[in-house]
């Protein structure tokens, strides 16, 4: 059995830092380059002496990093920018419930159904339990291209299993002589469990803004699975916006504290086959190859999470999100440099 399935594993977007844009601070003016390397009346200009080749607290502060674009600008307007890189290690315990759209089958009385024979879809053929569960690990590395904008990309693994009940009205699917009145076959009712082993790789973006007390940041995520030698046609998409205060303790370490919506859609593909013994009145066994669309059945959730800066370099996260009918829970640990 392939099963093609992430389940919710685009929700892994962490915050990193964020007080990203806008932490005020004492206002920076930079240097002007004419002045600071010579302009045109540098040959007349008094030849320096030693004490003014002493540093001064009075010196205008200069960004000497490559990223983030208009940095010299955000921190000419009072902002704090964190270091521009960082790498996270992410986990996530998910489960999530799921609703089928188009099933297609093909059946075989005695003899295993050929995998050349065509799938179509029939009314006497439905699902009626569709619930994932699943555990990941990934590793991000992300970028501020902007002073406000942070770009993100992941690779990881994702490990679980998905319930799936299936339930077939032989009498509809083989009438007389096979299913009579006198010998009806039974509906069957088929449960059976479904293991996930895939490589997931994520590509997004979020965008923060906030001051010395609060922030808000809206994310964006996109999501592709790939099973174990084939490519999946998995696309899941995830946006969520969150906001919250920055409660400063101590010198370096700051707690964000925060909640928020997140949207997360989700449409995947899973194919299998089944074989019932002893399925027919004559003993005969029934096999069942089929092909199931899937889509998360909630596509809405509340979120709630903590943000800890520990100082510039060192950031934890955790988040729990829930509606209805999933929940998930997401901690992370990053680095930046």
């Amino acid at each position: 059995m392939k099963l093609w399935l992430p389940l919710g594993l685009a929700l892994l977007v962490t915050i990193p830092a964020p007080h990203a844009f806008g932490q005020e601070q004492k206002e920076a003016v930079l240097a002007n380059p004419l002045t600071a390397s010579g302009d045109a009346d540098a040959d007349n200009a008094p030849a320096p002496d030693d004490r003014a080749q002493e540093p001064s607290n009075d010196e205008p502060e200069r960004y000497h990093r490559l990223l983030p674009f208009l940095a010299e600008k955000a921190i000419r307007r009072g902002y704090k920018l964190p270091r521009p890189f960082g790498i996270s290690l992410i986990g996530t315990d998910n489960a999530q419930a799921l609703t089928s759209g188009s099933l297609s089958v093909a059946f075989g009385k005695g003899a295993a159904t050929p995998t050349s024979s065509q799938l179509v879809s029939v009314p006497f053929v439905s699902t009626e339990r569709l619930k994932g569960s699943t555990t990941a690990v990934q590793l991000k590395a992300d970028v501020w291209l902007l002073p406000y904008l942070n770009i993100f990309a992941s690779v990881g693994r994702v490990k679980g299993t998905m319930d799936i009940g299936v339930v077939i009205d032989l009498n509809d699917l083989f009438p007389p002589p096979i299913c009579t009145v006198r010998q009806p076959c039974a509906q069957q009712h088929l449960d059976f469990t479904g293991h996930i082993d895939n490589t997931i790789a994520t590509l997004g973006a979020l965008a923060v803004y906030g001051g010395d007390h609060w922030f808000v940041s809206a994310s964006l995520a996109h999501t592709l699975s790939v099973t174990k030698g084939d490519r999946s046609n998995i696309r899941t998409t995830d946006a969520a916006i969150r906001l919250g205060p920055r409660l400063k303790v101590g010198t370096h370490t700051t707690f964000s504290p925060y909640f928020g919506a997140d949207y997360f859609d989700l449409n995947t593909q899973v194919e299998g086959t089944l074989r019932v013994a002893n399925a027919f009145p004559d003993g005969d066994d029934l096999s069942l190859r089929y092909q199931v669309q899937l889509e998360n059945e909630s596509k809405w959730a509340a979120l709630a999470g903590l943000n800890v800066e520990f100082d510039e370099r060192w950031y934890a996260q955790a988040e729990y999100s829930r509606n209805n009918t999933s929940h998930r829970l997401v901690a992370s640990v990053s680095w930046r440099f």
